[in-house]
């Protein structure tokens, strides 16, 4: 509509009749100028109020995808025309640039979805939005470059970690280790009425697909703790027998893990499965990168 404006404004012509008028002549030539000045800084306006929104959307995630590297940087070795260039020589595409559905992010994720859904960290413990799974989107080509990309190399670069009573291997690669080494000895200092939640674990690793997938578990790369599943909600447990889609059903979000377990796992960069629509209650798993940028965030 600017544009129009603008044309017709400078294609019109006013005729006078009486030509003596000159000062009414130059007095309309002034308002003329005046109006297209005035179009003219209306439209820059507009069009530099469009590109500062566009700027800032894609400066938040350039910014995602920095952090993201700097979390991952040992095993990095640059970003170049939209793929991440891993040490091994992988090349993992950041953004395809294509509008897909939650579940079709599920299973062909890029870079960009990874890290897409912010992590509410320090939050409280409220039931999610629908299909808000913040961690649960990962992209394993990514994964197995920086953990190992099969069950030997894994376990090669895994080492024994003693979990109050049991011993379990978890990875070494990227301080995944040593995060879940300072998660213990955070909480053992809790007092013992949390200890109920933290024996009995389930274990890490275990080199395996997600049940009705193709899809490693992120305890195929022992990065991932199940704690006491007595005292664990899952979002599959909720759903009828008699439910043929459960993508379709409306989840009734549970959770009876002690926010003070939560949120010292997630100092040391460690992501929650109760922090998800599809709850997983008992399940924590090594991800600095949503960490990194939720701090980022509140800065």
């Amino acid at each position: 509509m600017l544009f129009t404006i603008f044309s017709h404004v400078n294609t019109t012509k006013i005729k006078l009749v009486n030509h003596d008028n000159r000062p009414l002549q130059q007095h309309i030539d002034g308002r003329l100028t005046l109006l297209k000045t005035l179009v003219a800084i209306i439209l820059g306006i507009c069009v530099s109020s469009f590109l500062m929104k566009s700027s800032a959307l894609s400066m938040d995630l350039n910014t995602k995808i920095s952090l993201f590297i700097r979390a991952y940087a040992p095993y990095i070795k640059g970003r170049k025309e939209g793929v991440i260039v891993m040490k091994n020589g992988n090349k993992i595409i950041i953004d395809h640039h294509e509008t897909t559905s939650f579940f079709e992010k599920l299973r062909n994720p890029d870079i960009k979805d990874m890290v897409l859904q912010n992590y509410p960290l320090k939050a409280p413990i409220i039931p999610p939005n629908k299909n808000s799974d913040p961690g649960r989107i990962n992209n394993q080509k990514f994964l197995s470059s920086v953990y190992g990309s099969t069950r030997y190399a894994v376990e090669k670069n895994s080492k024994p970690i003693e979990w109050f009573g049991k011993t379990f291997l978890f990875n070494t690669r990227n301080g995944a280790w040593q995060a879940l080494q300072k998660v213990k000895i955070a909480l053992k200092k809790l007092p013992t009425s949390y200890l109920k939640y933290l024996r009995g674990s389930s274990g890490t690793f275990n080199y395996r697909f997600i049940a009705g997938t193709k899809r490693l578990s992120l305890h195929s790369f022992a990065i991932a703790i199940d704690i006491n599943p007595h005292y664990s909600n899952y979002w599959k447990w909720t759903v009828p027998k008699t439910v043929k889609d459960p993508s379709k059903f409306t989840l009734k979000y549970k959770n009876r893990i002690p926010q003070r377990i939560v949120h010292i796992f997630e100092k040391y960069g460690f992501v929650w499965g109760g922090r998800w629509y599809h709850f997983d209650t008992m399940h924590f798993h090594y991800r600095p990168d949503l960490m990194s940028i939720a701090r980022f965030k509140e800065k």
